[in-house]
């Protein structure tokens, strides 16, 4: 009898301790969201860290350090998803592939983790082919990256049919690739869902323009590639890529005054930086 009640007072102990365990590691969520709002990714990254030695199991704490390592030192933030670097490749510590996949192995049906996933890979082959040099690229290589972030892109999708995003960075890996109409398709796609969701700001989908226009130029329709552009600036007004391909496809149609406004406005873009969203 005393030594059932023993197990038993033990039991409640191990109970008691996990819960407060995953009390605590709450809480190291919660400020390590707060510490990413305000830009602070790498108090972000240590506070979801402490947060996952308390709480292993804790998928959403592996997808947040996940996204806090990607927006260290990220030079293209749109709609607070970042989309490039300039850094070095990363290093082991510091890979936020492994935190989505970990975050995958935890929970097979979250839909962010395959997302994030495939664009961090992106980001990082994308890095990689720049340290190489661009005229370097081994297109073989390159297509089989993008084929990678198709899957990854597509069973987020799967997972969650309205999610924009997901759409735009397919529609990218699926240009990449060398599948101008798959692109379009998925921007079309991104376009029609995001102009019937409130939730979606324009500085998501304007890449899907964007990109869908770089599609169409590629295909020769270079006035739907200028409507396309046209339709990115006017969600994003500092898109400076943009406007440097309106410019670009504004002057294969003989449009010189108007390639010459574009391309004038890009430059003074790359000149004067808009603030950064960290800041």
């Amino acid at each position: 009898m005393w030594l059932a009640a023993g197990w038993l007072l033990l039991a409640v102990a191990f109970a008691a301790t996990a819960a407060t365990h995953g009390d605590k590691a709450d809480e190291y969520v919660a400020r390590a969201k707060s510490k990413a709002r305000i830009g602070d990714f790498r108090g972000a990254i240590s506070d979801f860290t402490k947060a996952i030695k308390l709480k292993p199991g804790d998928a959403e704490a592996y997808v947040g350090r996940g996204v806090a390592k990607m927006l260290t030192d990220c030079v293209y933030l749109v709609g607070g998803i970042c989309w490039g670097h300039e850094h070095t490749l990363y290093v082991a510590a510091d890979d936020p592939i492994m935190d989505f996949t970990m975050a995958i192995r935890l929970n097979p049906g979250y839909a962010e983790a395959y997302f994030r996933r495939a664009l961090a890979a992106f980001d990082r082959a994308d890095v990689a082919r720049g340290i190489k040099g661009y005229e370097e690229v081994d297109v073989a290589g390159y297509r089989a990256d993008a084929a990678h972030e198709i899957e990854d892109f597509t069973k987020a999708i799967q997972l969650k049919p309205d999610f924009v995003v997901a759409y735009v960075g397919r529609g990218i890996a699926r240009l990449d690739a060398g599948d101008s109409d798959g692109a379009i398709e998925d921007y079309n796609m991104a376009s029609r869902i995001d102009s019937r969701s409130a939730k979606e700001s324009g500085e998501y989908i304007s890449p899907a323009f964007f990109k869908r226009g770089t599609a169409r130029l590629a295909k020769g329709d270079s006035d739907g590639a200028i409507g396309d552009f046209t339709k990115a600036i006017e969600l994003k007004p500092d898109y400076g890529e943009a406007y440097s391909a309106r410019g670009n496809a504004k002057q294969a149609k003989g449009d010189e005054a108007g390639s010459h406004f574009d391309l004038a406005k890009a430059a003074a873009l790359r000149a004067s930086p808009p603030p950064s969203p960290r800041k």
